[in-house]
């Protein structure tokens, strides 16, 4: 059945992969390796060698699977019609692009266009471009995985020896209100004398004796009585 034209287009209907199992002369047919690729654009993986290098074949199968572009010949891996229907599909696709084309920046900016997937895979040199950026991520966008640095976080031992001059601004916002962070002000540190500080000694009450306290008794109005 390997052999038979009818039975393989049978089973390319219901899975395209199936062109594995089709004999050599039907895997170099252009009808049924477009028939496998319609239903599965991997499927160019079976075909000959001579039809992953046909671009009409080429252009269905990465319209399908973007990744099939790996499987193409070389040539049309720089075809720039090739590679934009490719990468719309599939944004990591890119990664199979000659390196002209992933070095091209007027090919680049219309492909963040249809696909900004295929941002991350574009050439470094070009990550930064200012039109690349905006084609991609429209005019407010940001480059993907880079934050703005966080202001760092004093430690107590820090702030003990900050200085800040009077005329200093703080450029971090106070509270919720939105208004600028007061002056820090932080007294002058002092150092302990070895041995630490002298304890102070409690108060003792006055001792009075006992004749001095008779002397006191016998002088109040009304005592001689």
């Amino acid at each position: 059945f390997r052999c038979e034209r009818s039975t393989v287009e049978a089973a390319l209907k219901s899975h395209g992969r199936a062109l594995e199992y089709a004999h050599p002369d039907l895997r170099d047919n252009p009808e049924i390796v477009q028939l496998a690729c319609e239903h599965d654009g991997m499927a160019l993986a079976f075909a000959s060698e001579r039809l992953r290098a046909d671009k009409g074949i080429v252009l269905t199968a990465v319209s399908r699977a973007g990744a099939a572009l790996e499987l193409t010949s070389k040539a049309l891996r720089d075809n720039k019609q090739v590679v934009l229907t490719a990468v719309q599909n599939d944004g990591q696709a890119m990664l199979c692009a000659s390196e002209r084309l992933r070095c091209n920046k007027k090919f680049i900016t219309k492909a963040v266009t249809r696909n900004r997937e295929c941002f991350e895979y574009i050439d470094p040199s070009l990550k930064h471009d200012t039109e690349i950026v905006r084609a991609a991520f429209g005019k407010v966008g940001k480059l993907p995985g880079i934050r703005p640095k966080s202001p760092p976080i004093l430690s107590p031992r820090d702030l003990l020896h900050l200085r800040l001059a009077p005329e200093a601004k703080l450029d971090r916002v106070f509270g919720g209100g939105g208004g600028p962070r007061p002056p820090l002000r932080i007294n002058k540190s002092f150092s302990v004398p070895p041995g630490g500080f002298p304890r102070r000694r409690p108060r003792k009450s006055p001792r009075t004796s006992p004749t001095a306290s008779a002397a006191v008794l016998t002088s109040l109005p009304g005592a001689s009585s």
